[in-house]
């Protein structure tokens, strides 16, 4: 049996699939067993069954202040358990990751550091786009400068072992953080297919009457919303599309992240073009995520195609496929090579005018929605199923161990 210790910056119980699906279900099936070490989250929305070891988990109250305290706290949980586990592995967190390799060195074992987003990134991001006062945009970029520091010039230069989203994100930090390709492994983001179950007809029916969605045409959007994610283009096409339909509904499955970006929400739904034709869920659990998603039609993943976001690995797009969904996706690196292999939709470029005529050409056709979801509900389980993707994972794991 080999025992992971995962210091990770999401709470538990996670949101996060890759985590609560590959570290929770699949590798203890592969003698691979995992403790989370993190805050409780008491908001969670997760029921989920957990088949890792017990997690190290202490209670965190909101306040930024207290930050700094938190760091000392994980570090000493850290101390405490580090001598009862194979690998420590730590995931976004640059600093706990750098004490975390002392620690390693120390005890005689192994560290991986896992990077699933560019966050120092994200923050300078942010800092520049946000219309937000200037301390709050100084303290932004500080942030993002400092931690991407110790990051990408310290921790990732030292660090053995490194798992990252994508294969994009591999080519982009050995070419602009010149961190060494071999010692890189990407995990992209996948699909629990043992979790994707026929919706009964009568439940859909109930849900659409519900909604309001008898006799519509459901676009879907699935995950986070945000400005930063230029989701401008996506509102702009559905508000014109809207405006010459009235067969048409559009789905948020999901909600934005924090105040800002809420506040940024509720402008885009109190638009005249949009009141009334579109249903925003919220937040809600991943069982009920499903259910949402059986009653539409086409799923759509326009992200903004930067820096920062072709990096990125979008689940939406792997549960389009799973659920029969057609999907529109522009030219993120993961999302295209998900849909041009499963067959399962239209990559199309970051414009309205390529987003729209993909979508009508869906809206118009009935044959060709049912192909495209037929062919990546076939396929999304052999490219992308966590079954594999774990299999992987848990081979990496013992060329580590073995070394």
């Amino acid at each position: 049996m080999k025992k992971i210790l995962y210091v990770t910056r999401e709470p538990f119980p996670s949101f996060r699939v890759d985590i609560k699906v590959l570290f929770g279900k699949y590798l203890p099936r592969l003698d691979i067993y995992t403790s989370i070490l993190s805050y409780k989250d008491p908001d969670a929305l997760s029921t989920d069954h957990w088949a890792g070891l017990k997690p190290i988990i202490y209670r965190r109250k909101k306040s930024r202040i207290l930050t700094p305290i938190y760091g000392l706290l994980e570090i000493l949980l850290i101390l405490k358990h580090i001598k009862n586990y194979d690998i420590i592995q730590v995931r976004d967190k640059p600093f706990i990751g750098l004490f975390s390799l002392v620690v390693a060195k120390l005890y005689r074992k192994k560290f991986v550091f896992w990077m699933s987003f560019p966050f120092p990134d994200e923050d300078i991001q942010k800092a520049r786009l946000r219309k937000i006062n200037a301390i709050k945009k100084i303290l932004l970029l500080l942030r993002g400068v400092v931690t991407g520091f110790v990051q990408y010039r310290i921790l990732m230069k030292v660090a053995p072992h490194i798992v990252v989203q994508s294969d994009e994100m591999k080519r982009w930090l050995n070419k602009t953080k010149h961190i060494p390709a071999e010692k890189m492994f990407p995990v992209p983001m996948g699909i629990d297919m043992e979790d994707i179950l026929d919706i009964p007809e009568n439940t859909k029916n109930q849900l659409r009457k519900k909604l309001g969605l008898e006799n519509k045409i459901v676009l879907c959007y699935a995950g986070q919303i945000s400005e930063v994610r230029g989701m401008d283009i996506m509102f702009n096409v559905a508000k014109r599309i809207l405006t010459e339909r009235d067969d048409i509904h559009i789905l948020l499955i999901g909600d934005a992240p924090g105040n800002y970006e809420k506040l940024y929400l509720r402008k885009l739904l109190d638009t005249p073009e949009l009141k009334g034709k579109i249903t925003c869920t919220g937040w809600i659990p991943q069982d009920e995520v499903k259910k949402y998603l059986s009653v539409c039609d086409i799923g759509l993943s326009i992200i903004l195609d930067n820096v920062i976001y072709r990096m990125s690995s979008p689940t939406k797009v792997m549960e389009y496929a799973a659920m029969g969904i057609p999907s529109i996706v522009n030219e993120i690196p993961d999302q295209k090579y998900v849909v041009n292999n499963t067959g399962g939709g239209i990559v199309v470029h970051y414009n309205e005018e390529s987003v729209y005529n993909a979508i009508n050409e869906l809206i118009n056709n009935k044959n060709l929605r049912k192909e495209y979801g037929e062919r990546g509900r076939l396929n999304i389980g052999s490219l992308r199923g966590y079954d594999k993707i774990a299999a992987r994972l848990a081979r990496y794991y013992s060329n580590i161990l073995n070394k």
